[in-house]
């Protein structure tokens, strides 16, 4: 029996074409299988085996709802479905343009690519894009899970640095804080003040990505500190909503 892990499919290495349609998803047969791993770019590039949910980002285009909720259950693949908006909706400062061709070309044998090439002209590499992943934000204390929020809104912050000296003087104040962890600042609004720096330095729509909304609040449930949890999480989401409700997207 061939280990999923270790070998090679007892087949030739096949070619890159989808063989296999439902719907709007096909499968691109590779040489292995990512058993374990949600990184769609690591996926595309190292030919592993992969389910082409590409024209997910025709779907988002076409609806143009302001906040969409993806609900599936676990191990669909809602992170590496993630990790494939990101890769193609963002827009890298400093990204060259072979390094922008090369990441375009992980989506040329693609439905996407091959089906609606105006999606592919019109909104690839477009819009900054924030990463909000809350799977690990739990603990049994609401010490224990705001430090670990502290240091999740840190790191986006951190993949952001170019924005500081675009910056005025308070901006850049409240910025360094985040990056710093400062506890004695308030955290709750950081990611929306961050997409206003973007939204402002790009010139463009902003797109939030958030992976395990739930994650902390189940969390809290179970650990008892729903109230002291809630009053951070529910203006910290709720500011992003709002956000998204006046278009500034």
């Amino acid at each position: 029996m061939y280990s999923l892990y270790l070998k090679r499919f007892p087949w030739p290495e096949p070619c890159r074409v989808p063989v296999l349609g439902a719907n709007n998803a096909a499968l691109l047969p590779g040489g292995k299988l990512g058993v374990g791993n949600s990184d769609f770019k690591e996926l595309a590039a190292s030919r592993f085996s992969l389910v082409d949910k590409s024209m997910l980002i025709a779907e988002l285009c076409d609806v143009g709802d302001k906040v969409t909720l993806v609900l599936r259950p676990r191990r669909f693949g809602k992170m590496t479905n993630l990790s494939m908006l990101r890769l193609f909706f963002e827009r890298i400062d400093g990204e060259s343009k072979h390094e922008h061709e090369l990441r375009r070309a992980l989506f040329g044998g693609m439905k996407i690519a091959k089906e609606r090439p105006d999606v592919m002209m019109n909104e690839f590499g477009k819009y900054p894009v924030v990463f909000l992943s809350l799977k690990d934000v739990t603990g049994k204390t609401w010490n224990d899970m705001s430090r670990l929020m502290r240091t999740t809104i840190s790191q986006i912050y951190n993949e952001h640095t170019y924005l500081r000296e675009h910056l005025n003087i308070n901006e850049k104040a409240k910025f360094d804080h985040i990056v710093n962890e400062d506890s004695s600042q308030s955290f709750e609004f950081a990611l929306r003040e961050l997409m206003v720096f973007l939204a402002r330095y790009h010139q463009q729509k902003c797109i939030v990505l958030i992976d395990e909304y739930d994650a902390p609040i189940s969390s809290v449930y179970h650990n008892g500190y729903y109230e002291d949890a809630m009053h951070f999480l529910r203006p910290m989401l709720s500011s992003l909503l709002k956000f998204f409700g006046k278009g500034r997207v």
